[in-house]
């Protein structure tokens, strides 16, 4: 049924289950929406290490959260309506500079000159 033909007067469940694919499609644009807004901050600035050594002993944590909203958002949206935006975000996140972490803080490798194919 197309949202322009909706009952003009819908029962609670009707009402409910309108608000729940409303939320439901909310997660996914608001994951995709905020990991693409932090990947901008951090990886699109002229000097990522600087981002980086900002966040100190958190960079660690936000990146493994990064990593696991990739894996979610592929699970979630591999095959769907929202395929071009998942390539999108893993073309990004697999040109990220390779890094390595100690004691929470994240040190690129090789800076402005690593190639990327980060595995996060």
């Amino acid at each position: 049924m197309s949202i322009l033909n909706q009952p003009t007067d819908p029962n609670s469940a009707q009402k409910k289950a309108a608000r729940v694919k409303f939320l439901t499609k909310g997660v996914f644009e608001q994951a995709i929406n905020v990991w693409n807004k932090t990947n901008e901050m951090i990886w699109e600035d002229p000097n990522p290490q600087d981002v980086l050594d900002a966040l100190g002993d958190d960079a660690e944590e936000v990146l493994g959260f990064d990593s696991k909203i990739v894996s979610f958002l592929t699970d979630s949206l591999t095959g769907s309506s929202k395929q071009a935006e998942l390539d999108e975000i893993l073309s990004k996140s697999n040109g990220r500079p390779n890094f390595n972490t100690n004691n929470g803080k994240v040190i690129i490798d090789n800076p402005g000159g690593n190639p990327g194919g980060n595995p996060n």
